[in-house]
């Protein structure tokens, strides 16, 4: 958020006072109207008394953009992944409000996905890159040094360009962050595991903010989530990499939504 709101959340204010006390409506930005990011932001609005889709303004952005709109005032807050968080708070006197893994503990962000054609006629392929996703993220879990030489990737020009330390902030466990908010890429396999309970959650979202109608009685315990969340393939790639295919079962609780 900006750092004059931020401030008046500090001193105690609710943040619906703070927001009309603004002499515009509010504006928030979110990566996608429906994505991830704008789940995160809606539910943490609405969790504040503010309801996302009558009392703010929300735009859509790409996240290397947010930081200077809100620098430029055109902003008052935004939700995006590291490290345009960190950015923000380096070069726009911003201060970040809360993290997503402390609103929603354990939830997903990023999916490997495909074309249910391309999965159907290329099965190996699909196992394939779902092998690689995996020993990838067990990599990036490996050791600190690893998160640090992503950071080295990440930084040069063709890919976000932002300097390396500044990545390195996002993607290195800082002792300031619990353990259980921490970005896991792994996690012995719990954190790739695809849960239905997720998909659940995002549905939930999906109703609550009358994107998507009702459920119909014969939808039940929207059961056809089993044909999107491939368990089947997950289970096959995690084998071929020696991975856990059942490890851990925290995930976000869909009844928990408020």
């Amino acid at each position: 958020m900006s750092s004059a709101l931020a401030a008046a959340l500090a001193d105690g204010r609710p943040l619906a006072d703070a927001l009309r006390a603004l002499p515009r409506r509010a504006v928030f930005a979110q990566t996608f109207p429906t994505g991830t990011h704008a789940l995160w932001l809606y539910d943490w609005l609405a969790r504040q008394g503010v309801d996302p889709m009558r009392d703010i303004e929300a735009v859509t952005l790409p996240p290397p953009q947010m930081p200077q709109a809100l620098a430029d005032g055109e902003l008052d807050g935004f939700c995006a992944g590291e490290p345009w968080g960190e950015h923000a708070e380096r070069s726009a006197q911003a201060i970040a409000c809360c993290a997503a893994a402390r609103a929603l503990p354990g939830h997903p962000e990023k999916v490997l996905a495909c074309r249910r054609d391309f999965a159907a006629l290329q099965p190996e392929l699909a196992t394939a890159l779902t092998a690689a996703v995996l020993e990838a993220c067990r990599w990036l879990d490996a050791s600190v040094a690893n998160r640090e030489q992503a950071a080295q990737w990440l930084a040069a020009p063709e890919a976000i360009g932002l300097p390396a330390a500044r990545l390195t902030t996002g993607l290195v466990p800082r002792a300031d962050v619990a353990a259980d908010e921490a970005l896991q890429f792994h996690a012995g396999g719990a954190a790739n595991l695809p849960r239905l309970a997720n998909g659940r959650w995002f549905l939930q979202q999906f109703r609550r903010w009358r994107w998507l109608p009702p459920a119909a009685p014969e939808d039940g315990d929207d059961a056809w989530l089993a044909d999107v969340y491939r368990l089947d393939s997950y289970r096959e790639a995690a084998a071929r990499v020696r991975v856990e295919a059942t490890a851990g079962e925290a995930a976000m609780d869909p009844s928990a939504a408020s």
